[in-house]
């Protein structure tokens, strides 16, 4: 269980997180929503230990390693797109675990392009194709889906879950997404504005109505 116990943290004087908890179950997907601003991306980059809490203690992420996923997908631009996957996974026996991630993003063919000249709904999928190809234990994605056009969304949000279904890591989710949310995440917390509280969580979604689990999501934000 990845834990963060009490947590204090501020920006200029403004609190955005006081004695705040919040635990997180391995092996799974979890979703994190809330208002702009209200310090989602703050709360990754704690977990994934790029910011430190003033207080408190994130417990449970001790020799554990981590990959990233964007809003943008900050691919080497001097690197081709296996270049860009052998860069977090480098070594001859990389190449077949490699290949499985371009074939599951349907990028195979686009292996030896520099993202010049890939498309950004292309660049993302690389994006993704590397936060999984990288053996971490965990995958922070900080809304990684947002901006993209809706059909190449879908198809992103699909290659996605089939990856997830196949490698089973601990992956922490930003979103303002409440359907894509539900979609992709196994376990959900919706935060308030700062000071940060949870106002809504609930475990194994899917098992769940999710018209009424929408509805309860909307009226807690």
């Amino acid at each position: 269980m990845l834990q963060l116990n009490d947590i204090y943290k501020s920006y200029d004087g403004n609190v955005i997180y006081s004695a705040f908890s919040l635990s997180v179950r391995e092996g799974v997907t979890t979703g994190l929503l809330g208002p702009s601003g209200c310090g989602k991306t703050t709360l990754l980059n704690m977990i994934g230990g790029l910011v430190k809490p003033e207080k408190g203690e994130v417990t449970g992420v001790d020799g554990k390693t981590f990959s990233y996923i964007f809003q943008e997908p900050r691919l080497l631009p001097w690197l081709t797109v296996r270049q860009n996957l052998e860069f977090v996974f480098p070594g001859k026996e990389a190449s077949e675990k490699i290949d499985y991630f371009l074939r599951l993003v349907e990028l195979q063919d686009f292996a030896d392009y520099y993202p010049s000249k890939l498309s950004g709904g292309m660049s993302q999928r690389v994006s993704i194709a590397r936060a999984f190809a990288m053996p971490s234990d965990i995958i922070l994605m900080d809304e990684p889906f947002s901006g993209i056009d809706v059909n190449l969304k879908k198809n992103i949000v699909n290659k996605f879950l089939q990856i997830c279904e196949s490698d089973r890591r601990t992956v922490i989710y930003v979103t303002h997404d409440i359907d894509e949310a539900l979609e992709i995440s196994d376990d959900i917390f919706v935060l308030s504005k700062s000071p940060v509280n949870v106002v809504f969580e609930r475990q194994d979604i899917k098992k769940a109505d999710i018209l009424s689990l929408k509805e309860a999501i909307i009226g807690s934000m």
